[in-house]
């Protein structure tokens, strides 16, 4: 799993990306992705169509056997808002004070089909949400590593993160990664990732 951040007009962009494969095809499909997305993502506007345009190229080039997760925001520092888009296996997370909502719009992993018939199916087209973000709010992402386990998945995921809501970003991290340890331990360490994003003031 990779983070690329970059700031840019006072906005600052988080790609968060996740490729799911092994050896010399995931490391080249890792620099692919990287330099598509320093290229180019600066003249995009929209998260969603930085999405389209990012599948657009690894149609062409899409090696067997590696699949692309991931997750594109935008954050506006003078309007606080947060313009999101998925391209995802599992849901992001935006975390209010005393709640936890999945942001809707999962979309469909990268580079598996054209873009057009992307935009033409509502369950699976990337799409552009939006947040006015207070202080405190926290964005969640992940990949499914986090959840592939008895103890610790999809179902009980969102009533842990919410045990954590009311506090700041070092709090929810403790209590998640608490959780983690009690429930997982040891196991899958290696394929287990998660970002949080907290505006701060």
């Amino acid at each position: 799993s990779l983070g690329i951040v970059n700031w840019r007009n006072g906005s600052t962009w988080i790609f968060f990306f996740y490729i799911a494969g092994h050896g010399v095809a995931a490391a080249l499909m890792i620099s692919a992705v990287k330099i598509i997305v320093n290229l180019y993502f600066v003249e995009i506007n929209k998260p969603s169509e930085a999405l389209y345009f990012l599948n657009d190229m690894l149609i062409r080039d899409m090696i067997p056997g590696v699949t692309i997760s991931a997750v594109y925001m935008v954050i506006n520092e003078k309007e606080n808002n947060l313009e999101i888009a998925q391209a995802a296996q599992e849901y992001s997370y935006y975390i209010s004070e005393n709640s936890v909502e999945k942001i809707p719009g999962k979309g469909i992993i990268l580079g598996v089909i054209e873009s057009e018939e992307i935009e033409e199916n509502e369950k699976i087209s990337y799409k552009d949400i939006v947040y006015k973000l207070n202080s405190g709010d926290k964005i969640f992402v992940y990949t499914d590593g986090l959840v592939e386990n008895e103890n610790l998945n999809r179902d009980n995921l969102q009533e842990i993160i919410l045990k954590g809501a009311s506090t700041n970003i070092n709090g929810l991290n403790e209590i998640i990664e608490k959780e983690i340890s009690d429930k997982v331990g040891n196991n899958k360490r290696d394929d287990l990732t998660y970002m949080i994003i907290e505006k701060s003031c």
